[in-house]
């Protein structure tokens, strides 16, 4: 999956802050927000890998699976990322990775 960095221009955030921003301020947040959801099931794959768990390698092809789809332009992906609960499981799975990582 392609990973990009954001910036909020100064113009954009000054307009979220006196509480406006309209279409160009949702665009950037969403754009950011798509990438932490990417972060977040990239690092749940890497996690599994440096655990060793069984389900690492399926979890590996399913991202796999995912960044092809994105990259034919797909916006199932999309779809599948702006879910809620996607967001809040990768989060989730990925802080109890993480603890396993350190008390292992």
């Amino acid at each position: 999956m392609t990973l990009c960095s954001h910036r909020l221009p100064d113009d954009v955030f000054g307009a979220l802050a006196a509480g406006d921003g309209g279409v160009r301020a949702l665009a950037h947040l969403v754009a950011a927000q798509h990438s932490k959801q990417m972060l977040l099931l990239r690092g749940v794959v890497d996690a599994a890998e440096a655990l060793g768990h069984p389900q690492a390698a399926p979890a590996r092809r399913a991202y796999d699976l995912l960044a092809a789809i994105q990259e034919q332009g797909g916006d199932d992906v999309d779809t599948v990322l702006a879910h809620p609960a996607v967001g809040a499981w990768a989060w989730r799975t990925l802080r109890r990775a993480r603890f396993a990582i350190w008390t292992g």
